[in-house]
């Protein structure tokens, strides 16, 4: 049994050398499945439609054996999720999409909130709607600015108009370097990974969100001198735009998942060889626990 597809929609035909099309949906149509009380179905819909994975499913596209483009949600064996629209076009009306409802999404591109803008637009608002929490993260690890400022307007005015989705966008290069010491035991953190996470997070919050945390930021300067465009400009009509905004279901996460021993150790040597004001270093463990937990 094959399908055909058209325009990323099935188009029904089924292939079946014992039977024709008509006679192998109306079997489908009639399935004891099908016929299950409406609460009993949407409890097997999420229990087969759930993944179980710690990372969600991933969105991905690529062209089908038709030459047509074929977008998808995997799990992380790369196999598509939601299986079950693809057995009749009751099941398909009842189930394409729902996969987004009871999933965490990942969209994992060069450009992310552009991608995700993309999928939105050639979406149905029925699909959208299925959404409930959405992470955004750049494919290249090392890029400062993965996509222009402009790029994160229409996923802010998607988080305004939905207020119970969640989008997190993670930004890779905002990270914390080290180096594990066998010898003790212990994971110890680079001044210059200190400097880097600290001017990132002070470089997002006044751009983003116009809050200026007082802290230099020499590292970005000397590396973004000629790439901030609009980033950085204060009158930039969208930064203002973005910054006027209230959309705390929007936020902006570093790719650390927890602020430990380590990082206080690490703030303390940086800020005191820097000869920064005494307390310096705790509000650095504070502004570092709270970018985890809460983001920008």
């Amino acid at each position: 049994m094959s399908f055909r597809y058209s325009n990323n929609e099935p188009s029904w035909v089924v292939n079946n050398a014992r039977g024709s099309t008509a006679q192998a949906v109306a079997k489908n149509q009639k399935s004891r499945l099908l016929q299950l009380p409406g609460e009993l179905l949407n409890r097997i819909y999420e229990y087969a439609l759930t993944d179980t994975s710690p990372c969600g499913l991933q969105y991905v596209t690529h062209l089908s054996i038709y030459g047509e483009r074929k977008r998808t949600f995997t799990s992380a064996n790369g196999i598509e999720l939601n299986r079950l629209k693809y057995v009749c076009g009751k099941l398909y009306a009842e189930t394409a999409g729902l996969e987004l409802k009871f999933n965490t999404v990942t969209f994992r591109f060069r450009e992310p909130a552009n991608s995700f803008s993309v999928f939105l637009e050639a979406s149905s608002p029925s699909v959208a709607a299925m959404l409930t929490t959405v992470i955004l993260s750049s494919s290249d690890p090392n890029d400062i600015l993965p996509e222009p400022f402009r790029a994160l307007l229409p996923v802010m005015w998607f988080c305004k108009q939905n207020p119970r989705v969640t989008v997190k966008y993670i930004w890779e290069i905002w990270r914390l370097g080290g180096y594990y010491d066998s010898n003790q035991a212990a994971v110890y953190i680079t001044p210059l990974a200190i400097e880097r996470f600290m001017d990132i997070g002070a470089f997002l919050s006044d751009c983003l969100r116009g809050k200026s945390l007082n802290i230099p930021n020499q590292y970005l300067y000397y590396l973004l001198v000629d790439q901030l465009g609009a980033w950085s400009d204060p009158m930039h009509i969208r930064r203002l735009d973005f910054q006027k905004s209230s959309v705390p279901n929007f936020r902006f996460f570093p790719n650390v998942s927890s602020i430990g021993t380590e990082f206080k150790r690490a703030a303390t040597h940086y800020t005191t060889i820097r000869n920064y004001k005494i307390g310096t270093d705790k509000a650095w463990v504070e502004y570092a626990k709270s970018w985890v937990k809460d983001g920008i």
